[in-house]
Formats: structure tokens, C-alpha cells, sequence
């Protein structure tokens, strides 16, 4: 979804890049079930509009820092953190059924960005956030690199994850303590 900044704004060449979370696909099981669910499995659930609210509303009451800058929401189906980068469909777990999935998140992001720059915003940004929450927040660690090598170095560039640091299972605490790897990851 992409909502342009207010006629007349003086944050006409600002962007906040809102990664929309939704958990993760972690076993074949949890991926079937997860395509099954209005919104994670397929674009076919999403609203044809989005509004935004918190960092990415347009009510100045709300959102008084940014309210007028331009807004990106991504919406979240490939159950990877963000992170993939599948062209084709696979199924990771050989042998646990016949359905392949997709894992493209960072591809999605990649598309986007190549989108905001040639198309829909057609400048350089002076001002890019790329904020999420949950699994976005995760994607934002993922691809704030990424994207910050993307932008010109004259791009004031910030990566602010919202909710999406999972730390070590406490059952792996012995080998998080000792500072050796858990040799079942």
C-alpha cells in the first residue's frame, strides 16, 4: 500500500516503509495451516486500502512526527521473517507432504523498493525509516543493511524494528552461558 505525502508538504521526499508481522513458518505443518489463514497465505484477504495508524497514519494528532511524509505498508504472506529470497517454490521438510512454498519476503521488500524509486516516488529520499512489528520487526533487522546500501549516502537512513527481537529458548541458556553453539539448533 502506498499512500503519497499531503499537496504542498514539506516531506515530499521523506518515506516510512512500514514490514507487516504475522509469525513464521516453522514446520510444514505450521506452513499449511499458516496458508489457510485470511491474510498470511495469500494476498487474496487483503483489503483493497489500507489507512495506517501509529507511525504510519495521516492524522497529524496521531502521527504529529510523521504524519505527512510518504507511507509504504507491506503486507505479510511468505512466513519468512522477511528473509527469503526463493524464486521457485520448495519444500524444506523432504518427505512431510506435497506442498511447496514460497519464501520471497526479502524478494517482496526488493521488488517494492525498485517500484518506490522507478515508478510510484520517482526521487531519492532524504528522509527513510523502515519500522515493522513482530516478524516485520525481525524483517527490519534482516534488511536494514540491505536496504541502507540501496540509498544514496545523502539519505538520512534509520532501521527501527518494533517487537521483533526473540532472544535463546531458556532450555539453551547452558549453552549460551558457555558461549558454545547448541549442536541442535
Amino acid at each position: 500500500y502506498w499512500r503519497p505525502s499531503p499537496a504542498g508538504s514539506a516531506n515530499t521526499d521523506n518515506v516510512v516503509l512500514w514490514l507487516k508481522g504475522g509469525d513464521f513458518c516453522e514446520s510444514y505443518s505450521d506452513c499449511v495451516a499458516r496458508q489457510l489463514k485470511p491474510g498470511l497465505g495469500s494476498s487474496k484477504a487483503w483489503p483493497k486500502t489500507y489507512y495506517g495508524n501509529g507511525i504510519q497514519s495521516p492524522d497529524k494528532a496521531e502521527n504529529p512526527d510523521f504524519f505527512d511524509w510518504n507511507h509504504v505498508y507491506l503486507e505479510y504472506c511468505s512466513g519468512d521473517l522477511w528473509a527469503g529470497a526463493q524464486v521457485e517454490p520448495v519444500n524444506p521438510w523432504p518427505g512431510s507432504g506435497p506442498t511447496n512454498f514460497t519464501f520471497a519476503g526479502h524478494l517482496f521488500l526488493a521488488q517494492v523498493i525498485d517500484h518506490l524509486e522507478k515508478v510510484t516516488h520517482g526521487r531519492k529520499p532524504k528522509e527513510f525509516i523502515l519500522t515493522g512489528g513482530s516478524a516485520g520487526g525481525i524483517g527490519v533487522f534482516v534488511n536494514a543493511d540491505w536496504l541502507g546500501a540501496q540509498l544514496p549516502a545523502s539519505t538520512k537512513y534509520r532501521a527501527m524494528p518494533q517487537g521483533g527481537f526473540f532472544g535463546h529458548a531458556y532450555a539453551d541458556w547452558a549453552h549460551f552461558k558457555a558461549n558454545i553453539s547448541d549442536p541442535d539448533p
